[in-house]
């Protein structure tokens, strides 16, 4: 894999004047964020494209310790019962998490049907990229995008966002306005 995010220098910010963890009973300087982050350190970021060689485009995004594989497939052809015509294109996205995805070594019950918060966060990831892929120039194809979240350990939708974008920006055949950036406050 290729990396494709160098991080910069490490600074020291105990020191630094506007530092937001505070000092417990003991004197001790601790972090206030889970992680040891502080409230102003970004979470340490990892991009690769290409990873999957049976889909249209791939894409892999790490947030520190959250994991996401992506892949597109299509554009192609919408036959039977989907076959409405419209004159543009659909975007389908699929968001599931895997079943040892749980942060803490807990587990997901595997299940076919998606959950709720999965299809709450697949529709969220379509309405994301809807307003960057240009479905316009795509009319009776649909475009398939598939997320694995591997680890979650936060910003779940952030990264998925971030590798759809990735691996839509590698399928072929399927034009973009820009990349789709996001991130998790």
């Amino acid at each position: 894999m290729q990396n494709l995010y160098t991080p910069s220098v490490a600074v020291d910010h105990q020191s630094q004047p506007g530092n937001k963890g505070h000092k417990d009973g003991s004197g001790v300087f601790t972090n206030s964020r889970f992680g040891g982050r502080l409230d102003n350190q970004l979470r340490r970021i990892f991009m690769d494209v290409g990873v999957l060689s049976q889909s249209s485009g791939s894409a892999y995004v790490e947030f520190d310790s959250t994991k996401v594989i992506c892949s597109v497939y299509g554009p192609h052809v919408v036959e039977g019962s989907e076959a409405s015509f419209s004159e543009e294109g659909q975007l389908a996205c699929d968001f599931r998490y895997a079943p040892f995805s749980a942060a803490g070594g807990e587990r997901r019950e595997p299940d076919r049907r998606m959950a709720e918060d999965e299809v709450e966060m697949s529709q969220l990831l379509s309405r994301a990229l809807a307003g960057s892929v240009q479905l316009a120039k795509l009319p009776k194809s649909r475009l398939d995008v598939r997320v694995a979240v591997l680890r979650d350990d936060g910003g779940a939708l952030a990264a998925a966002t971030v590798a759809a974008s990735l691996a839509l920006a590698t399928a072929g055949g399927v034009e973009l306005a820009d990349l789709v950036a996001a991130c998790t406050v």
